[in-house]
């Protein structure tokens, strides 16, 4: 039964207040946990071993491959806040706004994730501070993506649901599929 109304923006939309009403499959909230699946696997892959890498395969000093991931992490906390004032504006229809972004940073994390595991293009004799901006580059789009997949994900959380125990069982499920996968 419908018995009130919230404000989002300029629409109004109905809140329902039946329990059973707005219960999500299960087929719904399993989508929804394992929404991260692909960042979270990625991030847990690059936090760990990037610096190794740039330091034992690619050759960078420990510094250099320190301030490379600096470059990310910097990137990304910038980056952070605007794609989610702009998830918050978006006026997408198709597929929506919070999927559009979700998709987007998929797509982006997927595509980045692997140059920043192969030899950079003309770095074979080029100095380290070529390496650095190049590597730096792709860790900053590479975060960009990450923030945009969780962005557009936590974002959909309440718009799944309006029931506070819905959305503490669904951030449950995507916490634990979230442990899954970093522990695997």
């Amino acid at each position: 039964m419908i018995n009130s109304k919230r404000k989002e923006g300029d629409k109004l939309l109905p809140v329902n207040n039946d329990d059973n009403a707005n219960l999500l499959k299960i087929h719904r909230k399993l989508a929804y946990a394992t929404g991260n699946f692909l960042t979270v696997l990625a991030i847990s892959l690059w936090f760990p071993y990037n610096v190794l890498f740039f330091h034992n395969v690619i050759g960078m000093s420990a510094k250099n491959a320190g301030h490379t991931v600096l470059l990310g992490q910097a990137g990304g906390a910038i980056s952070t806040p605007f794609l989610g004032m702009w998830s918050d504006q978006c006026s997408c229809k198709t597929p929506g706004k919070r999927k559009i972004f979700h998709l987007f940073g998929i797509f982006l994390t997927a595509f980045v994730f692997f140059f920043l595991w192969y030899q950079c293009i003309g770095c074979t004799n080029a100095p380290q501070s070529y390496k650095v901006l190049y590597y730096g580059a792709l860790a900053i789009i590479f975060q960009f993506g990450w923030a945009s997949t969780q962005i557009g994900q936590l974002a959909l959380l309440p718009e799944l649901s309006s029931q506070k125990k819905t959305q503490v069982e669904l951030n449950s499920l995507r916490f634990n599929f979230t442990l899954a996968i970093i522990l695997r």
